[in-house]
């Protein structure tokens, strides 16, 4: 699914229908992303049937967007999470803002950290009062491990797979939530990433 040449006024919604059915990919851009300040709001829409959830193999905005605003609705389906996004891919969109009530799983992010040591990718979960979980058990969140993060969480019981590719300039800060960062030593034997 591509929705281009939004105005900046116009938001996406998406859903899946069966539970079964996964939407491959969601795309978006502006019509114009001239701006300093330019946002696209996707949501993640509670399914009609309580039985389905939302699958996303791909989530990606494209031009120079600086920021993708997430609103989670979807409830969970059990122990399935409301939303799951194997891949969130924002090209020049540095940060995400994760807002709503739905549990969120993302397997992958590929954001824009621009040039530069200590120039961070932005994911904000801080509006966000459902469970996050970045990553998996058997793969960290890193779509490109040598980009550096700040991951901010929300109220929700978190989890963020940072594996051995937590960098000296990683960011990964809690709120009022109940928070696990799963961290390894990587061979270099340093670990100077900063958790609050």
């Amino acid at each position: 699914v591509t929705c281009s040449n939004l105005a900046t006024t116009q938001s996406v919604k998406f859903t899946s229908q069966g539970d079964t059915q996964t939407v491959n990919t969601v795309a978006a851009s502006l019509n114009d992303a001239t701006g300093t300040a330019d946002s696209i709001t996707i949501t993640s829409a509670d399914p009609t049937a309580a039985t389905d959830v939302n699958k996303i193999d791909v989530l990606t905005v494209t031009g120079a967007v600086e920021t993708l605003n997430l609103i989670l609705e979807a409830d969970d389906v059990s122990t399935t999470d409301g939303t799951t996004i194997a891949d969130i891919n924002t090209g020049s969109t540095a940060t995400v803002s994760v807002a709503g009530t739905g549990d969120l799983t993302v397997g992958t992010m590929d954001l824009n950290d621009g040039s530069g040591t200590g120039v961070t990718s932005n994911f904000n979960a801080s509006s966000a009062s459902g469970n996050i979980t970045l990553g998996s058990a058997s793969a960290d969140f890193k779509e490109t491990n040598s980009e550096e993060f700040t991951v901010t969480l929300g109220t929700g019981t978190n989890a963020v797979y940072a594996g051995t590719e937590a960098l000296d300039n990683d960011n990964f800060v809690g709120t009022t939530g109940t928070d696990t960062l799963y961290l390894s030593e990587s061979a270099s034997g340093t670990l100077a990433t900063t958790v609050t």
